[in-house]
């Protein structure tokens, strides 16, 4: 995991991770904390909480082939007819939970999505699939919960936003230490090596909400 993390760390422009419900809705949005998404427009109107990725809303894109053919899919932006969706790139997985079905996308603008970036979503689903299934059959999900504070969550929440490690430290007037302990101990809690990874897994468990995170 930690090679794929590192190798999307020089990709170029700008792209995101969604999580979306079975009614293909975009539960959350996250961006890697070295995108700067400031300038780019377009995401921050389109890619957010409640945002419906129905092909009567927003036309033909990967979660709605991806859930009607149950496989990955990537998207070039020529096959997409909205406007919205021109400079577009997207790759979807969907995940079975046991219990659900969500679905895990990139987008990416102006540029192709490399091996490197949908290695990386194929990997983040596989792990939590995995995971999921262990959880239900060892019954440890509510274990989870009782090991995730409020000062995870708090942690979560900013590591969502995108801040840094400094930033959450100044946010929350802890030391950049305790920052940093409490990150790993989130990472230990979800089996995870990523922050990426450990908000998607997060939401996805229904460890945290969108109200957590944004309310």
């Amino acid at each position: 995991m930690h090679k794929y993390s590192d190798a999307i760390r020089v990709e170029r422009g700008y792209y995101c991770f969604l999580v979306l419900n079975e009614e293909l809705t975009i539960l959350d949005v996250f961006y890697p904390r070295w995108i700067n998404i400031s300038g780019h427009c377009t995401f921050k109107k389109y890619l957010k909480a409640g945002v419906s990725f129905c092909i009567k809303s927003v036309g033909t894109n990967a979660v709605f082939i991806a859930k009607q053919s149950n496989t990955p899919v990537y998207l070039e932006p020529q096959f997409h007819y909205c406007n919205v969706l021109t400079e577009w790139h997207e790759y979807c997985v969907p995940i079975w939970d046991g219990y659900k079905k969500l679905y895990v996308s990139l987008v990416r603008a102006g540029h192709p999505i490399s091996s490197a970036l949908k290695g990386f979503v194929d990997l983040v689903a596989k792990n939590m699939c995995c995971t999921s299934y262990t959880q239900g059959i060892s019954g440890t999900r509510n274990d989870l919960t009782k090991k995730l504070t409020q000062q995870h969550k708090l942690i979560l929440k900013r590591i969502a936003e995108g801040m840094t490690d400094e930033q959450i430290a100044h946010e929350l007037n802890i030391s950049l230490s305790t920052v940093r302990f409490h990150t790993q101990n989130i990472f230990k809690i979800f089996n995870v090596g990523t922050r990426i990874e450990a908000v998607l897994k997060a939401i996805i468990q229904n460890e945290i909400f969108i109200s957590d995170l944004y309310g």
